[in-house]
């Protein structure tokens, strides 16, 4: 009762605690970009897409102003594109993803922001959620974020993204291997009010039915929020080591991390349903 066990959590739903954690769906300033009533879906025409990408690829060289215009409304665009499903498909098949990771690389406040959001929506999408993984997503956004994770709407968006990353069924050990914890915890630890969004994503990296190469990642992160986390992460917390002492086979790793301590600190002051 009032412990969630083996359940992934989304960026937005009710947490252990039965918290609601995350941000409503909002609207990029690009969300109707691209719009039209000819028949030809939220794209327009077909190569506007690949016209864009190009466009970001070859600069302006002559007029380096224009060259980060060209460039910013091409993330404020794709950003807006990846709010809508429908757009899945064409997003995958065109090249968006490379495109927005190409474009999160500027050093530019704005493109930066768009790329993030554009992330965030992407991460909804499996299809566009696949081709995101193959290419290091965690690696990406501390990259994006930065160590201070210092603007809010780049780091509650890449928290989201990251998020929705680890919902996806049997990619942990990849996740994990490609720097998926220090992320999160790099996130946690910057910015207090995305603790709880952060600790659900380490969360469902327990939701599994047999450990994985660096699951001992997972074990130490929850280990080291045992004594410093707020009452919401603890939760999270104790649900995951639920999770993870269920695995007979990682039982012995546990006790050799400290986890029997860690579990002492969760429920000293707790709350009752986290000492259960």
């Amino acid at each position: 009762h009032g412990m969630v066990y083996l359940s992934r959590l989304p960026p937005n739903g009710a947490g252990p605690g039965g918290a609601a954690l995350g941000r409503t769906r909002t609207s990029s300033a690009g969300s109707n970009a691209g719009s039209n009533s000819g028949g030809e879906g939220l794209f327009g025409s077909k190569s506007q897409l690949l016209k864009t990408q190009l466009e970001v690829e070859e600069p302006m060289t002559s007029d380096s102003v224009k060259a980060t215009e060209a460039k910013l409304h091409c993330a404020l665009t794709l950003a807006g594109w990846a709010q809508h499903d429908a757009n899945t498909l064409r997003l995958a098949q065109e090249g968006a993803v490379d495109a927005i990771i190409l474009l999160s690389k500027e050093d530019d406040i704005a493109i930066q922001r768009h790329c993030a959001n554009a992330l965030r929506h992407m991460s909804e999408r499996p299809m566009l959620c696949e081709q995101l993984i193959r290419n290091s997503p965690a690696q990406l956004i501390l990259e994006l974020v930065g160590q201070e994770a210092k603007d809010d709407a780049i780091s509650k968006d890449c928290a989201i993204c990251l998020v929705n990353l680890t919902r996806m069924d049997g990619i942990e050990a990849k996740l994990v291997e490609d720097a998926m914890v220090m992320a999160l915890m790099t996130m946690l630890n910057a910015r207090e009010e995305l603790a709880g969004l952060c600790g659900r994503g380490l969360f469902n990296l327990t939701c599994v039915d047999a450990s994985y190469p660096y699951i001992e990642r997972v074990i130490k992160s929850f280990v080291s929020l045992a004594s410093s986390a707020t009452p919401e992460v603890k939760h999270i917390c104790a649900s995951g080591l639920c999770n993870l002492a269920d695995m007979k086979e990682l039982r012995p790793r546990l006790v050799e991390e400290g986890v029997v301590q860690c579990l002492m600190l969760l429920a000293k002051g707790a709350e009752p349903k986290t000492r259960r």
